[in-house]
C-alpha cells in the first residue's frame, strides 16, 4: 500500500462508505485509501455454498481486524445512508 503508515498509540479515523451493490470507499483521516466497485462473491467456494460466484453483495457482515499488531477500536459507529 502507498497510503500513509501510522504512530503506535495513536488514534486514527477510519470510514468506510458503502453504497448497496455498487461501490465501497475505505477513508483513513479523511484521505480516501481504496475504492472498488460491485462486491462479489468470489474464490474458492465450499461445496453447498448457497450463493453463485460472481453473485453481487447486497449485505452481509462488517469485520474489522489487524495483521501482525494488536489493534484496539472505539466509538465504532454505523449510519444507514439508505434513508437519508
Amino acid at each position: 500500500s502507498s497510503s500513509k503508515t501510522y504512530p503506535a498509540n495513536e488514534w486514527v479515523t477510519a470510514e468506510m462508505i458503502v453504497l448497496g451493490d455498487s461501490i465501497i470507499h475505505h477513508v483513513l483521516e479523511g484521505d480516501t485509501v481504496l475504492t472498488y466497485t460491485k462486491p462479489q462473491i468470489g474464490g474458492e467456494l465450499p461445496e453447498g455454498f448457497p450463493l453463485a460466484e460472481g453473485t453481487l453483495l447486497k449485505k452481509g457482515h462488517i469485520a474489522i481486524q489487524a495483521e501482525s499488531h494488536s489493534t484496539e477500536f472505539r466509538k465504532v459507529e454505523l449510519l444507514d445512508l439508505s434513508k437519508k
